[in-house]
């Protein structure tokens, strides 16, 4: 009973870390690449086996890195050209990404190739790891890309273009949502608090708390002159009235 019970857990435990860890697929193609030398200008046809496997982990405005992996086909090899090779040559790999913003390649940082005589076959790693930065979480389409060789990446001496890249298996690549973002926060506008309002308004009112009714000043409303002008004349009437009584009385 004990062996069962045991057996069970371990079974569990296996499919719930299974369940737990991310597992890349990785797409292998056959890639037939026309490589065109410059000066003089010579072309080759080049078969090469690429296995292209995504990060798991890869998150925006961080590098994320693809490993590649290719290896030629029917000995259908790169060769060295009649000009030989430019010094200081490196292999350059390429990975398509197509279908998110701002993302079209990811790039090896170049293979040292060493000395290699005219007519040789041009080795490839085994595997090489290609490096790209997005800003922003998604999902994208990666191909087997371009190989080139040269001194610099963007200056090959042979250029390896893969020929119908579109019907080529593709890998997806997911971004997920983690990461510093790049774009502005927006800065809410503060509302005005109560006390804030109150404020305001005791300032507009041209009276204040209390007003006329408790001695704290302010401006006398309509009635409050009606009232004054009122005892006024009263006054006024009651002293016209002493003033005749005392012309009109006896001496």
């Amino acid at each position: 009973m004990r062996v069962r019970t045991v057996l069970s857990v371990a079974i569990l435990t296996g499919v719930a870390l299974s369940a737990r860890t991310p597992v890349s697929i990785a797409e292998t193609n056959v890639v037939q690449y026309d490589c065109m030398t410059s000066g003089p200008e010579t072309h080759q046809t080049v078969k090469v086996s690429v296995m292209l496997t995504m990060p798991t982990d890869a998150v925006p405005n961080q590098q994320m890195s693809i490993a590649w992996t290719g290896s030629y086909v029917d000995g259908a090899s790169l060769k060295v050209p009649a000009a030989g090779l430019v010094a200081g040559a490196k292999l350059y790999v390429h990975a398509g990404i197509s279908g998110h913003p701002g993302l079209t390649s990811a790039t090896s940082d170049g293979s040292e190739l060493g000395q290699i005589g005219v007519g040789e076959t041009i080795p490839l790693p085994e595997s090489v790891t290609l490096h790209t930065t997005s800003q922003d979480a998604g999902t994208a389409t990666v191909r087997p890309g371009a190989i080139n060789v040269g001194a610099t990446e963007n200056s090959p001496q042979i250029h390896c273009d893969p020929q119908g890249k579109d019907s080529l298996k593709a890998d997806t690549l997911n971004i997920g949502g983690a990461g510093t973002s790049t774009s502005p926060s927006a800065t809410p506008t503060p509302a005005a608090s109560a006390a804030e309002s109150d404020e305001a308004d005791e300032t507009a009112s041209p009276m204040p708390a209390g007003g006329v009714a408790t001695g704290g000043g302010g401006e006398a409303g309509l009635d409050g002159r009606v009232l004054v002008l009122g005892g006024l004349l009263l006054a006024a009437a009651a002293g016209t009235g002493l003033l005749f009584r005392r012309r009109h009385s006896p001496l």
